[in-house]
């Protein structure tokens, strides 16, 4: 019965188009595929422009959004791929990437936990704060599981 469930969970899972890895072994894809996280929505201050840190008084400040997942995933490499080349291993916080004309609010989300949708790729610009970054397609709260026991 159990091997069962197992199968029928598995299946479901694939049928959806999403990934929500279940474990620190499973494997995520770099865009085009659409990938699930979850995790705490967080803002981190990081330095920007023009020095990226390298002279904190002239530096601009930004608010980065990271998204701190609940499980650490494994993002493996695009061989097809020119930017999304390398393949990491427990990967703890993604950088969340709102484009400005998809106008998803998420400021009312920062510190709660989230359930994001979108495509992963790999960090190459000094403006990303994580290895591994997200565009954003949908994000939402999910439910607090303690507040119903």
């Amino acid at each position: 019965m159990y091997q069962v469930l197992v199968l029928m969970i598995l299946l479901l899972g694939s049928c959806s188009g999403a990934k929500a890895p279940s474990s620190e072994d499973a494997w995520l894809d770099y865009e085009p595929a659409i990938i699930e996280l979850k995790g705490k929505l967080t803002i981190a201050l990081k330095y920007g422009p023009p020095n990226y840190g390298e002279n904190p008084e002239t530096d601009e400040k930004v608010r980065a959004p990271i998204l701190v997942l609940s499980q650490p995933v494994n993002v493996r490499a695009d061989r097809e791929s020119e930017f999304n080349t390398e393949s990491f291993e427990g990967v703890k916080e993604v950088h969340l990437v709102f484009f400005t004309d998809r106008k998803i609010a998420y400021s009312h989300l920062v510190g709660r936990q989230v359930e994001v949708r979108g495509t992963l790729f790999q960090a190459h610009t000094g403006h990303h704060y994580t290895d591994v970054l997200m565009i954003v397609s949908t994000i939402r709260e999910q439910p607090d599981v303690h507040a119903h026991l």
